[in-house]
């Protein structure tokens, strides 16, 4: 997770988004996504393509990008 918001979109590929409390996204290239801050989330490429995204994260100065929880 992200202490903040991570803003994207799809590049290449079909990948699904795991979203903490949120239903399962299944996505494709050209599609957005906005992730909130300190929402565990996972991230799975199931396309025949492999999958890229583009994200930006917009965090305190400061703040670790990112932090990792046990499944």
């Amino acid at each position: 997770m992200h202490p903040g918001e991570e803003v994207g979109y799809i590049l290449a590929g079909t990948v699904k988004m795991m979203i903490k409390d949120r239903p399962t996204l299944t996505l494709h290239p050209g599609d957005p996504f906005l992730i909130p801050p300190r929402t565990p989330q996972n991230v799975l490429d199931v396309g025949e393509e492999t999958g890229r995204m583009l994200s930006t994260y917009i965090v305190e100065v400061g703040e670790a990008i990112a932090s990792f929880t046990g499944a």
